[in-house]
């Protein structure tokens, strides 16, 4: 997450120039530049801002403006071929969405073509290694951890606090983790496994399914992925179309000697 904030935090500063807004209460300061009550909300704006996230967040904006004011300094900022793959991103960026909104706008997927795929291709949908479906909780405190093992061990819907702990709804296959978690998950027949400590946070996983090697998966399990394969191919199919009516509309010459 830290390597993505620092990129996307270079790319806005790039692009903007480096200007920013010094009104509102100052958060944390790199010489003159300023992160502020006021523009914490738009630099930030791709994260989801709790207790958890927001030290760590402010951190690696230090580091990213500290970084960026040395390589301004030594003159690459400038530099013709950085420019060139900044502007090249943003005309790729500026493209696919454009793609993107006209696919949203023209496809559609039934129920009937899902089930039509599935039907067709379900030998696919075997499972290659175990399989778990687990609710996953994880939090950077101890205690809360022995808490929702308690709570969830006596049936209780925990709806997730993001200052405390998350909860997500997940499908682990066998060799996806690490092995601290892997190794009690798949060996345990327990339903509720944890709370385990792995790197920085303490997990606990409630088990809902537990899958063999070699088993089918149902329609709707591969509900999702047998929608994201259709939707990928119409995609395409629509992008070749848009290109193919847009250069109709338009004079296009190229030289026969470099056909």
């Amino acid at each position: 997450m830290i390597y993505s904030f620092l990129l996307f935090c270079a790319l806005f500063i790039f692009s903007c120039g480096g200007g920013q807004t010094t009104e509102g209460t100052v958060i944390a300061r790199v010489d003159d530049r300023k992160l502020t009550s006021q523009n914490i909300d738009s630099i930030f704006s791709f994260f989801s801002l709790d207790n958890n996230t927001l030290p760590v967040l402010i951190e690696a904006w230090v580091d990213n403006t500290v970084l960026y004011e040395a390589a301004v300094g030594a003159g690459f900022n400038n530099d013709k071929s950085l420019i060139k793959k900044r502007d090249d991103f943003y005309r790729a960026l500026v493209i696919s969405s454009f793609l993107s909104s006209e696919s949203e706008r023209t496809i559609q997927i039934t129920k009937e073509a899902v089930r039509s795929y599935y039907k067709a291709n379900k030998s696919s949908f075997i499972r290659n290694e175990e399989e778990v479906s687990v609710d996953h909780y994880t939090t950077l405190i101890k205690e809360v951890g022995k808490i929702l093992r308690r709570e969830v061990s006596q049936g209780k819907n925990l709806s997730p606090d993001t200052s405390n702990f998350t909860r997500t709804l997940e499908s682990i296959k066998k060799g996806r983790l690490v092995k601290e978690l892997e190794t009690p998950l798949f060996s345990s027949r327990d339903r509720i496994v944890g709370p385990i400590k792995a790197a920085d946070r303490f997990h606990l996983f409630k088990i809902i399914n537990r899958y063999k090697k070699g088993s089918q998966k149902t329609l709707s399990q591969s509900y999702d992925e047998i929608y994201q394969r259709l939707y990928k191919q119409k995609a395409f199919q629509v992008s070749e179309l848009i290109l193919d009516s847009l250069k109709q509309a338009l004079n296009i010459y190229i030289n026969p000697e470099y056909q």
